[in-house]
């Protein structure tokens, strides 16, 4: 059985940081929670409470933690995936490319945007 790769873009643009970091759990979660079929309420308690943040309906804040939870661990599945790419195109320059061909230098940069991309999914 032949390894996956996966490609990434040789650059990883300002728009594209941008867009990883848009997303908005909370607001993707309320308006999920809140919309046809569940239509659950979604106020949460104050900061003077003592649960400040939590939502006032238990089922809404315990489907908030398994929401949490969820995308927690899908982000940083997504980010080891960079990783690997990251490491995959390393060990590739270092053992096909001098490290004075334009070739090596193309798959560093792959290494770069890999890396970068990462970062921007863990919001580093």
């Amino acid at each position: 059985m032949n390894p996956v790769t996966v490609t990434m873009p040789l650059a990883l643009t300002p728009e594209m940081v941008a867009a990883v970091r848009s997303v908005r759990p909370r607001a993707a979660f309320e308006a999920w929670i809140s919309g046809p079929p569940y239509e659950r309420e979604v106020e949460r308690f104050g900061d003077g409470s003592a649960w400040p943040g939590n939502y006032r309906e238990l089922d809404v804040d315990l489907a908030w933690c398994a929401w949490s939870a969820a995308m927690a661990l899908v982000s940083e599945r997504c980010a080891a995936l960079c990783d690997a790419e990251a490491q995959a195109r390393e060990e590739a320059a270092h053992k096909t490319h001098g490290s004075g061909s334009p070739a090596y230098g193309r798959q560093m940069a792959g290494v770069n945007a890999a890396k970068n991309c990462a970062k921007a999914i863990r919001g580093a």
